[in-house]
C-alpha cells in the first residue's frame, strides 16, 4: 500500500512517474544515439586510417621507385669534360687578366736579369744526355706551348681562394728561380750551330739568349703545372689517357729545352726538382 505525503495528489504522482519514465527513455535513446554516432565515428576514423596507410604505402612505393631511378641515372657524376667546362667560365676575368699580368711581370724581371747579370755568368757543363739528345728544330712548337700549358691549371680552378693560392705558389716558384739567376748567373754552352739555317729557332735565340740557364724555369713551371693538372684532372675523374697525355705534354716541354739547345741536362734536373718541390708544398698546404 502506497502512502501519499501530505499535499501530494495521486495524479501528481502518476505525472511524476510518467516524466521519470520519459526521461529514462530519452536518456536511453541518447545513449543509443551516442553509441551509433561513436560507432560511425570509429568506423569513419578506421576508414581514414586505412586510407592513410594505403596512401603511405603508395608514396613509399613511389619514393622507392624514384630513388631507384635516381640511383640508376645519377649514381655517376657528370663526365670530367662537363665538370671542366662548367668551371672554366668561373672568374674568367680574374683568370685571364691574372695570367696575362703574371706572365708580363715575369718576362720583365727575366729579361732584365738576362741582359744585366749581377755577376759574370757560369757556363753550365754538358753531360752524356746532352750529347745523346740531338738538335731538333721541330721541337719549337712544343717549347712555345708552355704558355698554353701553364694557363690550364688556373683555368680549372673553381674559387678565388684556389686561384690566389695557386698564383702565389707559381709566383714563389718563379721568384726562387729569379733569385738564383741574380745570385748565380749561368749560361748555356755554345751549340756551334749555324742558326741562319733555322730562322724560327734563330728568332727564339735572339729573344732568349743563353743566360738564366740553371734552374730551367721552363721545366720548373711545366713540372709545377703538370702536377697540378694531374691533381685537378683526377678530381674530375678524367680517364687514364687524359692523365697520360698531360704527362706526355709536360715531358715534351722538358725535352724541347734540350732539343733546341736552350738548356743542358743539369738545368733541366734543377728545374725538375724546383717544380716538384713547389707543387707538392702548395698542394700539401692546400689540403
Amino acid at each position: 500500500m502506497i502512502t501519499l505525503e501530505p499535499g501530494v495528489r495521486a495524479t501528481d504522482l502518476v505525472t511524476m512517474n510518467k516524466d521519470a519514465v520519459m526521461e529514462k527513455h530519452e536518456a536511453e535513446d541518447e545513449q543509443k544515439l551516442m553509441s551509433v554516432e561513436k560507432g560511425q565515428i570509429i568506423t569513419a576514423m578506421q576508414k581514414q586510417i586505412e586510407d592513410l596507410k594505403r596512401r603511405a604505402e603508395q608514396d613509399s612505393l613511389l619514393l622507392q621507385g624514384g630513388l631507384r631511378y635516381f640511383n640508376e641515372n645519377n649514381s655517376q657524376p657528370p663526365p670530367w669534360y662537363r665538370q671542366a667546362a662548367a668551371i672554366i667560365p668561373r672568374h674568367v676575368y680574374l683568370k685571364s687578366i691574372g695570367t696575362t699580368l703574371f706572365i708580363s711581370l715575369f718576362f720583365g724581371a727575366y729579361f732584365y736579369l738576362l741582359k744585366d747579370p749581377a755577376y759574370p755568368p757560369t757556363v753550365m757543363p754538358r753531360t752524356f744526355l746532352d750529347h745523346l739528345i740531338g738538335f731538333q728544330p721541330l721541337a719549337l712548337p712544343i717549347y712555345i706551348s708552355l704558355w698554353v700549358y701553364v694557363s690550364l691549371p688556373p683555368a680549372l680552378l673553381a674559387t678565388r681562394r684556389e686561384l690566389y693560392g695557386y698564383g702565389m705558389a707559381m709566383a714563389g716558384t718563379c721568384l726562387v728561380g729569379l733569385i738564383i739567376f741574380y745570385l748565380w748567373p749561368t749560361a748555356v754552352p755554345a751549340a756551334h750551330i749555324d742558326w741562319a739555317h733555322y730562322p724560327d729557332v734563330d728568332f727564339l735565340k735572339s729573344m732568349d739568349a743563353s743566360g738564366n740557364a740553371c734552374p730551367s724555369l721552363h721545366v720548373a713551371t711545366a713540372t709545377f703545372s703538370g702536377i697540378w693538372l694531374h691533381h685537378l684532372l683526377r678530381r674530375f675523374g678524367a680517364p687514364l689517357w687524359i692523365l697520360l697525355f698531360n704527362w706526355v705534354w709536360c715531358i715534351g716541354i722538358a725535352y724541347s729545352t734540350l732539343a733546341l739547345r736552350q738548356h743542358v741536362a743539369v738545368d733541366v734536373l734543377a728545374g725538375l726538382m724546383l717544380g716538384v718541390l713547389a707543387a707538392y708544398l702548395s698542394l700539401y698546404n692546400r689540403q
